[in-house]
């Protein structure tokens, strides 16, 4: 079974106006790698980013996904250039507000 690409993307880790959102990212998916899971691609990207917004990190989660917007490059079929990325999310792996553990992880 193949994983989404917020899977891989953003496990382990945890746009702006008129920039990139979880559903233009995932329709550059889609494109690139096929539509079949592109609903659980918008499901998982909406999950992280609401995860993103309790933890604070609201900001940090619109640069990501305008990173990856930026530096998006379809090769043979598969994503690439956005490994990056994962680098502007690394400061909010942190506790939630109840004292969970909660970072990023799936």
């Amino acid at each position: 079974m193949r994983h989404s690409f917020f899977s891989l993307l953003v496990l382990g880790l945890l746009a702006g106006c008129g920039g990139a959102s979880v559903d233009s990212i995932c329709d550059k998916v889609a494109d690139c790698e096929g539509d079949a899971e592109r609903e659980e691609c918008v499901a998982e990207g909406n999950e992280y980013q609401q995860r993103a917004e309790n933890l604070g990190c609201g900001d940090e989660f619109d640069d990501f996904l305008a990173c990856i917007d930026d530096n998006f490059q379809c090769v043979n079929g598969s994503v690439d250039g956005t490994d990056t990325c994962e680098s502007i999310l690394e400061g909010c792996e942190t506790t939630d507000a109840s004292g969970s553990s909660s970072g990023t992880e799936g």
